[in-house]
């Protein structure tokens, strides 16, 4: 009987991608076991390889666009467009993602989520109408202030659609917030916090 095995691990944050750490499993299993039917399914939880793990299973097309790093620095930042459901795929890892600074670099205070509000803004322009938008491995706690500060994405956003990818439930702020949990990996310190 044929052995069949499904590897579906998450990104390790800065070192593999999901893709990469599935295919390091799968060559692990054939080693162990020569005759395995291994299929890799890259895996993420909203954050970082968020649009590439759904990439084959939605419809339309990957774009790829100059945008604001976390710093304002100029980079180029990759969504997926459906014309046909008016769908954009949006991680904002991929703009204002923490693997897109240096560990000295990373300061919630200086960083901002203003290139997730471009990709918004260019995906609007483009037709859609409904965002799916990946909120984990940001280098921010801005709560998407500085996404706003796009001018008009407010008002192109007006009758549209919004869904959030997350895989937590906890308040924004708060001793128990997204901000005393998640700051720290992001350069604050216990003062900043």
């Amino acid at each position: 009987m044929a052995k069949r095995v499904v590897v579906a691990v998450d990104s390790f944050k800065g070192s593999l991608t999901s893709q990469e750490a599935g295919e390091a499993v799968k060559r692990g299993i054939l080693r162990a076991c020569p005759d395995a039917e291994v299929t890799v399914l890259p895996l993420a939880d909203g954050g970082e390889g968020t649009i590439d793990s759904i990439a084959p299973f939605v419809g339309g097309t990957t774009k790829t666009i100059p945008v604001s790093d976390p710093l304002g620095r100029q980079i180029k930042a990759s969504y997926i467009l459906d014309p046909d459901s008016r769908t954009a795929y949006i991680e904002m890892a991929k703009a204002a993602g923490l693997t897109l600074l240096k560990e000295r670099e990373r300061d919630p205070y200086l960083t901002t989520t203003y290139g997730v509000g471009e990709l918004l803004m260019v995906a609007r322009k483009e037709g859609a109408r409904n965002f799916v938008i990946g909120l984990g491995g940001t280098a921010t706690c801005d709560g998407g202030a500085g996404m706003l500060q796009v001018p008009g994405l407010r008002e192109v956003l007006k009758g549209c659609s919004v869904e959030l990818l997350c895989d937590v439930e906890i308040p924004f702020i708060g001793p128990e917030g997204a901000v005393r949990r998640y700051a720290p990996q992001k350069g604050a310190s216990e003062a900043d916090l």
